[in-house]
């Protein structure tokens, strides 16, 4: 059964839970309306200088399986029973969204894809009010399902597992409550100061995925047009005018990197960095700090 649900609706409500469910951990999201408010640490409890980390969302939505004929049982005899879901994977023949992905996943980032264990509106409202989204729904890093071969893939949610299909095997994943102790300890070993050089490792990240970029990529093409063309007017239009993916994404990178200079708030830099994030990998960037008292 296919989901009912928008990707924005499911990706609000978690955002909302995980903004609060974390003793003792300030985990914000960066939405750019915020900054340019004025609200500093986008109006989150966030200190600059403090250890930080990134990670980066995508939202997925999910597809309820109801019969024992689907391809998971009948023809690859999972030890899996109905009902269960999944959530499609981008083809490569169509979209390098994955390969990109996992190649920000692989340049140090902290990439996942989440998704729910369920499909409706009603079931988003009651897990909403209940204040169970975050705790419905798995969280599956790109490198943990690796490269994958021109065609359909998935990720199929069955209820402690997760399988990457279409030829299956099992991978990682992660629930609400080892998220939190990877939050931890990621911060621990891993956090950097929230400051200039935080916002250019970001960036770093960001060339080092344009990598998996390809001339055949069109979402990433419309992509570069629409933000390019709305949010970076020092970059001139070439709608219509076909030009290697890599130039254009490399002339983005060079206007971003352009607009964040000509800014010495680091908060304000952030912005820039998660409006270009949503923008051309689809991903909702969070910052992760001790939460200050």
């Amino acid at each position: 059964m296919a989901p009912d649900i928008s990707e924005f609706s499911y990706g609000f409500a978690l955002t909302n839970e995980i903004v609060t469910r974390f003793p003792g951990l300030a985990t914000a999201p960066v939405f750019p309306s915020l900054l340019q408010e004025g609200k500093e640490g986008g109006g989150y409890d966030l200190k600059l200088g403090d250890p930080t980390f990134p990670i980066f969302l995508q939202f997925k939505l999910s597809h309820k399986m109801l019969r024992r004929s689907c391809a998971e049982i009948k023809t690859h005899h999972l030890p899996i029973n109905v009902p269960f879901y999944r959530f499609p994977l981008m083809d490569s023949r169509h979209s390098k969204q994955h390969d990109m992905l996992l190649s920000l996943d692989q340049a140090g980032s902290e990439v996942f894809y989440a998704a729910p264990r369920f499909h409706t509106h009603e079931e988003l409202d009651a897990a909403f009010r209940n204040n169970s989204v975050a705790q419905e729904s798995r969280f599956v890093r790109p490198r943990t399902i690796g490269a994958l071969q021109p065609g359909k893939h998935h990720c199929t949610l069955a209820k402690h597992r997760v399988y990457v299909c279409s030829e299956p095997r099992e991978v990682e994943y992660l629930d609400i409550e080892n998220l939190e102790s990877y939050f931890r300890q990621t911060l621990e070993v891993a956090g950097r100061a929230l400051d200039e050089h935080f916002v250019n490792s970001l960036l770093e990240a960001f060339s080092v995925a344009a990598e998996k970029m390809s001339d055949q990529d069109k979402s990433v093409l419309r992509a570069y047009d629409r933000y390019s063309e709305g949010l970076i007017q020092s970059v001139t239009s070439t709608r219509g005018v076909f030009r290697p993916i890599r130039l254009r994404y490399d002339e983005l990178l060079t206007s971003l990197r352009r607009s964040i200079s000509s800014s010495k708030k680091p908060f304000e830099q952030l912005s820039k960095v998660s409006e270009f994030a949503s923008n051309v990998f689809g991903v909702q960037l969070f910052v992760v700090q001790e939460r200050h008292h």
